[in-house]
Formats: C-alpha cells, sequence, structure tokens
C-alpha cells in the first residue's frame, strides 16, 4: 500500500470532487490509520469574525476519513457508503491551522464497516472532535476496479 503509483493510492490522492472543493488532501497511511489533511481557508469559517471552522466542514473531514480507512479494507472489490457518523465536537479550531483527521475502521463483517477517528490540530494536542461510523459495504462498479482518476 506504500507504493503510490498503485490505483488504489491514486484514488485516495484524488479523493472525491466535494473533498476536492473543501481542500481536503488524503496526507498518509500510518499502518491501519489513514490521516487526511484540510487546510484552512477563511471561507469555510463559519463565523467570520473568529475564524472558527463551519461545523459541516469538519464533519465532511471526519467522514472522508473514516470512510476512506473503511475503504482500503474491501478495495479495490468493494466500495462503501456512510450509514450514520456521529461527531463529539470537543473544541473549536485554532484559526489558521490546518486540521488533520485520523480514520480506522476496527472492525468489518459482510455487509458494514465499523470506523472511528478524530479531528486535531497537531497529534500531540487535544482533539477538536471525535468521531464514530458505520459504513455499508457494496460491489464496486467494474469500472471503479482499478481505474485511476
Amino acid at each position: 500500500m506504500s507504493d503510490s503509483r498503485t490505483p488504489t493510492h491514486q484514488l485516495l490522492k484524488a479523493g472525491p470532487p466535494f473533498n476536492e472543493h473543501l481542500g481536503i488532501r488524503f496526507e498518509r497511511l500510518a499502518g491501519e490509520e489513514l490521516i487526511c489533511r484540510l487546510p484552512f481557508r477563511a471561507e469555510l469559517a463559519g463565523n467570520p469574525e473568529t475564524g472558527t471552522l463551519f461545523g459541516g466542514v469538519l464533519f465532511a473531514l471526519l467522514d472522508y476519513a473514516l470512510g476512506a480507512a473503511s475503504w482500503l479494507k474491501v478495495a479495490p472489490e468493494g466500495a462503501v457508503a456512510t450509514i450514520d457518523l456521529r461527531l463529539d465536537y470537543a473544541r473549536a479550531n485554532d484559526p489558521g491551522r490546518d486540521i488533520l483527521a485520523s480514520g480506522h475502521c476496527y472492525r468489518l463483517t459482510r455487509q458494514i464497516a465499523f470506523a472511528r477517528g478524530s479531528a486535531f490540530h497537531a497529534e500531540d494536542e487535544p482533539p477538536l472532535a471525535s468521531a464514530q461510523g458505520t459504513f455499508m459495504i457494496y460491489d464496486a462498479p467494474k469500472e471503479w476496479q482499478g481505474a485511476e482518476r
């Protein structure tokens, strides 16, 4: 999986178009944990006076981190779709700082993937939010298998 030329790695780097619009990027794999990054952009702030990020953007970031970590367990034959995602917001972001998110798929059944993760500024700092999600596993369309975008 560390080979950046594999189709799976290339798809992680490309990401979904919505994430591309937000600026969410795949950062790295750390064992079975996926790390992604959201560079700070003032226009994503829910409160322009404080620079506090809009909650929906943080939700999208964690949805990608947990979903991509789950997808790694079933790709390229399988795909995942979010069934349920719960976020516990712990504190506001620091304006001007990038946000990282981690995702780890800790259990798979035939049809469901279970994942958890968190959002933070730096790995040695308290989290901004923690998340837990469930993802439906389904057969990926043939054109997705081995495809690069």
